[in-house]
């Protein structure tokens, strides 16, 4: 593989990470304003995931293990990008 291709699979691996970034910060707003104005016992707050899902899954649990009692994650899509 050229140094060229590996520099542009950086890149689209970069903006994958940021992309799933604004999508967790906004998953993690929506679960505390459900638990806050509906209060929701911390218990009983789970997430799961399906492919590109269970990578979000295992992150949100890596970012925010004091918000979910549980996690799982189905058929992880790790590896390269799409």
């Amino acid at each position: 593989m050229s140094k060229l291709a590996l520099i542009n699979r950086n890149e689209k691996r970069k903006k994958l990470v940021a992309k799933y970034a604004k999508r967790r910060n906004a998953l993690v707003a929506i679960v505390e304003i459900v638990r806050d104005v509906y209060r929701v016992d911390p218990a009983k707050i789970h997430v799961t995931g399906f492919s590109r899902g269970s990578f979000v899954t295992w992150r949100l649990l890596c970012d925010h293990a004091d918000l979910f009692a549980s996690v799982a994650g189905l058929f992880e899509a790790s590896g390269g990008v799409a």
